[in-house]
Formats: C-alpha cells, sequence, structure tokens
C-alpha cells in the first residue's frame, strides 16, 4: 500500500485473514480501528530488515505451527508502557490466541512492591518487603529478572501469588514454576505451597503509606511515573493544589499498604522445598513442576541454618507443560531506561535463563524526555544493552521498537522522541536488526494530540490511555503477523 492511502480496519482485516490464515487455523480478529484514525500510518506498519533480524524467530513459529516444538519464548523489555500490560496484554492475548499458550510466563508481586500492577496479577504478603526498582541503582539490593527486587528478613515470610481469569478461550493456569530469587548460605529455604486462599490471612495488623523524598531536579509528573501513579493521586494524597514542591520534601507515593497480617499455619499443603543453598542447576532459579495446574500459588519462607538471614525475589515463571504455545515474558518498570537494565550485572545472564527466541524492546521515552538529549550517549547506551543481550542470548532475534511521539512537560512538543528514533533505526540497520517504527505508525512528529483528541493518550500527552496501549499492541501484532506471512510465503517459492 503506497504512502498516504487510509484503509478501513474491517475491510483490511477481512482480506489478511484471508490472504495470511493458514488452513484450519483460526485468527483473532481485533475489534475494528474506527476510519477517523486516519492519522494512523497503517501503510508503515511494518518491520525493517525482518529478512534477516527475524530469520530464526520466524523459523521457530513455523516448527511451532508444524508441531515440531512446543514453546517458543518471547522477553519484551521496556518501561512504565509496559508495566501497566495495557500494550503487551493484548499483544500477548492475540498471538496466546493464534499460536497457543504456554502459560502466563514472568509475573511479579506489583502490589507488594507497592507499585502498578497488571490486573491479572494478584499478591499479597504477611510482611513488608523493601523494594528496589532498577531505577534506583544506588540502593544495594541486586537487580535481577524482572527489573525490580523484593527482599525481607522475616523467616516467616508468606507469599501468595494467583492470576485472575485468563482472557477469552485461553488457559493461563500453570504446572510449572521457576523461581528466580537470590541464593547462598545467607539466604531462607522456600516452601511452596497451597492453601485456600480465602481463609490464608485473616487478620491486617497495620496500615501504612510509603513515602518519597524529593531530590532536586524532581518534579510532580517525574515521581508519579516512578512510583506507578497518576498525578491525580499524588496530589490527593498529599493535598496539592499546585505544582510546586521542594527538595527533602516528603511525599505520599503509595495507597495504604496492608502490613502484616496473621496467617493459620494449618491450611497450607506444602508441595516442594527448596534448598536456596545449592547453585545447582542455576545459580539464580530454581524449577518445581506441580502434580496438577493451578491459578494460585503460595511462597514461605523456612529458616533452616543460622547464618540464614533473608530472602531475595527477583520473579516468577508460571508455564503449563502441557499446552503448547508461546511463553511471554513481559519486563517493564517505570521510568526505565537503556543504562538503568544496563547497570544491573545479574539482569542478563537471568534473561539468559528465560531462552529467548525473540527479544523485543521498548525503551528511550524516558531518555528523549528533557529538555537536552545526547545522541551518542543515547546509542551508547543502546549498544551496551544489545552487546549484553547478545553475550548472553546469542541464539535470539532483537527487535528494536521506537517510542512514540510525546510532549514535553505537558506543554510542548518534544523533537527528542524523534532524535532517539533516527538513533535507533540506524542503529537496527547497521547491526542487521529487525525494527518497528511505531513512532511513525502512530502519526509522526506531534500525532499524540491526535491520539488524545481521540482518547487514545493521556493529558500528559506522554503515555496512552487504555484505549491506545491496546491498539498499540494490536498494531504490534499485525506488524509481526504480516512479516510472519511474508515469511512463510518466501519460503514456499
Amino acid at each position: 500500500m503506497r504512502s498516504g492511502t487510509i484503509i478501513s480496519l474491517s475491510l483490511f482485516w477481512i482480506v489478511f485473514t484471508l490472504v495470511h490464515t493458514p488452513a484450519g487455523a483460526q485468527m483473532p480478529v481485533p475489534k475494528a480501528i474506527p476510519d477517523a484514525y486516519n492519522f494512523i500510518r497503517r501503510d508503515l506498519n511494518v518491520f525493517t530488515n525482518q529478512e534477516e533480524g527475524l530469520v530464526h524467530f520466524y523459523t521457530q513459529l513455523q516448527l511451532l505451527e508444524a508441531g515440531k516444538r512446543r514453546k517458543v519464548n518471547i522477553v519484551h523489555i521496556g518501561d512504565s508502557h509496559l508495566q501497566a500490560d495495557f500494550f503487551s496484554g493484548t499483544f500477548r492475548k492475540l498471538i496466546h490466541q493464534h499460536f497457543g499458550a504456554a502459560g502466563r510466563g514472568l509475573v511479579f508481586p506489583f502490589k507488594v512492591a507497592r507499585t502498578n500492577s497488571p490486573a491479572d496479577i494478584k499478591a499479597f504478603s504477611n510482611t513488608t518487603w523493601e523494594v528496589k526498582r532498577n531505577v534506583s541503582p544506588s540502593r544495594p539490593l541486586p537487580i535481577g529478572v524482572s527489573g525490580i527486587t523484593l527482599r525481607t528478613t522475616d523467616p516467616n515470610f508468606i507469599l501468595q501469588l494467583s492470576l485472575g481469569k485468563s482472557p477469552q478461550n485461553l488457559d493461563y493456569t500453570f504446572n510449572k514454576v521457576t523461581i528466580f530469587n537470590e541464593k547462598g548460605p545467607e539466604c531462607y529455604d522456600f516452601l511452596l505451597s497451597d492453601a485456600d486462599e480465602a481463609n490464608v490471612f485473616v487478620q491486617v495488623k497495620n496500615v501504612h503509606h510509603q513515602y518519597y523524598t524529593v531530590q532536586k531536579g524532581d518534579f510532580l509528573g517525574k515521581i508519579a511515573d516512578e512510583h506507578g501513579i497518576t498525578l491525580s493521586q499524588l496530589k490527593r494524597w498529599n493535598n496539592l493544589r499546585g505544582d510546586i514542591i521542594f527538595p527533602n520534601q516528603k511525599l505520599i507515593v503509595s495507597p495504604p499498604v496492608e502490613g502484616e497480617a496473621q496467617a493459620d499455619i494449618n491450611n497450607f499443603r506444602d508441595l516442594a522445598r527448596i534448598d536456596n543453598s545449592s547453585f545447582s542447576p542455576s545459580p539464580f532459579s530454581t524449577t518445581v513442576r506441580l502434580d496438577q495446574a493451578r491459578s494460585s500459588i503460595l511462597l514461605r519462607g523456612k529458616k533452616t541454618a543460622d547464618t540464614q538471614k533473608r530472602a531475595t525475589l527477583f520473579g516468577i515463571v508460571l508455564e503449563n507443560d502441557r499446552q503448547s504455545g508461546i511463553l511471554y515474558h513481559m519486563i517493564g518498570v517505570n521510568g526505565a531506561m537503556f543504562r538503568h537494565y544496563n547497570a544491573a550485572p545479574d539482569f542478563f545472564p537471568q534473561v539468559r535463563e528465560l531462552h529467548p527466541d525473540l527479544i523485543i524492546i521498548s525503551l528511550g521515552t524516558n531518555e528523549s524526555s528533557g529538555t537536552s538529549f545526547n545522541e551518542s550517549w543515547f546509542y551508547k547506551n543502546v549498544n551496551r544493552m544489545i552487546s549484553l543481550l547478545e553475550e548472553h542470548a546469542p541464539n535470539a532475534d532483537i527487535l528494536l521498537m521506537t517510542p512514540s511521539d510525546a510532549y514535553r512537560y505537558r506543554k510542548y512538543k518534544n523533537p527528542n522522541a524523534g532524535k532517539a528514533k533516527e538513533v535507533l533505526l540506524a542503529y537496527a540497520q547497521e547491526h542487521h536488526l529487525a525494527a518497528w517504527d511505531f513512532y511513525e505508525v502512530m502519526g509522526g512528529y506531534g500525532a499524540i494530540s491526535e491520539w488524545y483528541n481521540h482518547g487514545l493518550a493521556q493529558r500528559d500527552r506522554l503515555h496512552l490511555t487504555k484505549r491506545g496501549y491496546e491498539l498499540q499492541g494490536k498494531l504490534l501484532y499485525e506488524a509481526m503477523m504480516n512479516g510472519y506471512r511474508e515469511f512463510l510465503a518466501r519460503g514456499s517459492k
């Protein structure tokens, strides 16, 4: 389709489905996008350089569909645009509906970490955990596969994790659990348990807030974004009428957090014990297979030696090895940049243990959100991350995604997002990587105003609305399926 041509989504999906769906397969059809969204460049919704940059990944999809492979792994790394899971959740649902779901993938107890969470992940604990996010590299905790870390010194901790209702026609129950955590003689052992979740926690003892001390250069929007809350929540919790804040000012940055709760130990049915003194077969993870599929699990601490002083959790992978399909791992941290992941030496070896066939990188928004943007510095950080990923996951294809158009400080158009886009596209071309230019697909410079006017972007003109992120997920799926079908067509010639 030539540049500038507008096609209705209803007609597009009829043609796309007829041409590209293999016999016997049912292609999920996303809801039609109104023709009023004519600022979206559907003619540009393709992956560049996919002919050499995505050969491995597309080959694995082909093997999966042919029944010659049970599971294909996708790792998606990003920032706040991912953490809320509207964008990634839509993409995950669509690829699972087409290729099958091998499980929910990497999850994290975000609510226990006092930050925003995907809607289908429910988490609670009987104790308060120390939290570190990769955007705070000076704090002493290590950062692992989720980009967020939890630590407690309570040997009797209980962490409950459950999944909500699965999307239509999908089953996210799991019979295989991989726990990423710190190991060694100072680490508590774990008990993986089952229980009647309605009766586990019987009494909340206290309620408290999380506080943040304002640093020089902070502003309300930045603080809200880094803590996964909205600007209106930040103002309401702190009784702020304007936008003025001062260094060393303490701000409430979380809703009331339920603190210590009593638990009835008679409820628990222990399924497995994990010896964290052992670094074998992995120094970072332990996998447990369950007797039946579940939607909820309990992780408990067990002190077995005087040297044990803490438990440190990096993330949990939930799989169902009785189902074939895609295992999609979302890694999103509010405020994250390339450099934050690069500063976490344990992150990349743990990504390797996810065995990715494709790594999607959705970063660049936070680097380009300020008044200045250093292309050389940005390039170096991109190169550092790609080099580390290629070192630890040499078989994975990498897909670079450009950031969306955005405003700066809610008021001013921001040309830096376009500069970041150019760096990413040039890097992908130079290093033979595939790229998805979402910046141009959404309409290019200034397009965020159109997205806002149509209810697709928030008032800050930086983040999208739920509807906007869902549209972004559909566009990514569309671009991937277009590329995959072209790959199949080339192979059949």
